[in-house]
């Protein structure tokens, strides 16, 4: 019964692949999970042609509405805001404990089905066919709730990341939100090494990296911005032996909340390009 399960999701997964003129955006975030992830995937789905969204959250249960939080109060809602007329709804949304539940009703008679071997290839097998509900986008959004670290995202999420990146190759690209920090003088970058080099222990590593300036930190012009993108490379260079190109890095100023709404001109500007080469 365990072959048999496990041939059947491969069977789903090659059925469901994400089509070769699309690509994949994988919204990722250290520190914290709290870092505007949604905002930034709301941006995209505003800037990007022919865009869809797929939300991960790692929590077992939610409403009978299907959300854990009220409309207005969680990423659907930000979703809408920027991107009026717009509706998203269940099918744009993965929940830990429904994706296990699917599982168990699919293939609850199999015997000794690992965790993780089991998990990972549902969950793939369940965004392919969540990519197909949206009628095929040509640029899907992932936004992974939490961060990589929490332990409902780690041992399936991670694991699907790295096939992603194998699969789709340059049509998929993983960004890192985090932050750096300010010591008065000089932008220091301690923290996104640490960041980074926890990607590095699960054996993968972001594309693009969007830092944001703390809230301490002066207004910027063009020419500090990219001095401060060049030192965050070099010191990944220096102190973890990491190529990161500094083109694909993006620092981005502190938005005050009655002025969040400029980070879209802002990506659209600095990020699209990066996603789309060929214009």
């Amino acid at each position: 019964m365990e072959k048999k399960s496990l041939n059947h999701i491969h069977q789903r997964i090659e059925n469901n692949k994400i089509s070769d003129n699309s690509s994949l955006v994988i919204i990722t975030s250290l520190p914290g999970s709290d870092m505007g992830k949604g905002t930034v995937a709301a941006h995209l789905l505003n800037a990007l042609e022919d865009s869809n969204v797929i939300k991960f959250d790692g929590l077992l249960n939610t409403n009978c509405s299907g959300r854990h939080t009220a409309r207005g109060n969680d990423d659907f809602g930000v979703y809408e805001e920027y991107n009026p007329g717009r509706r998203f709804g269940r099918e744009n949304y993965i929940l830990g404990g429904e994706l296990i539940k699917s599982f168990i009703d699919l293939y609850g008679e199999g015997e000794n089905a690992s965790f993780r071997s089991y998990m990972v290839n549902h969950f793939l097998a369940t965004m392919g066919e969540m990519f197909n509900g949206l009628d095929r986008p040509r640029n899907l959004i992932f936004e992974v709730g939490g961060t990589i670290l929490d332990f409902e995202v780690d041992p399936f999420i991670v694991p699907a990341m790295k096939h992603y990146k194998d699969t789709l190759r340059e049509r998929c690209n993983i960004l890192l939100l985090t932050k750096s920090s300010f010591n008065g003088y000089h932008i220091k970058t301690r923290d996104i090494q640490s960041y980074l080099t926890e990607f590095g222990k699960r054996l993968i590593m972001p594309d693009i990296l969007l830092v944001r300036d703390p809230a301490e930190m002066p207004l910027l012009d063009d020419a500090k911005r990219q001095e401060n993108e060049l030192i965050i490379s070099n010191k990944l260079e220096e102190r973890l032996g990491l190529h990161f190109d500094s083109n694909r890095i993006i620092t981005i100023p502190f938005y005050e909340k009655d002025r969040i709404h400029e980070l879209g001109g802002y990506l659209c500007e600095r990020l699209v390009p990066l996603l789309h080469k060929d214009g």
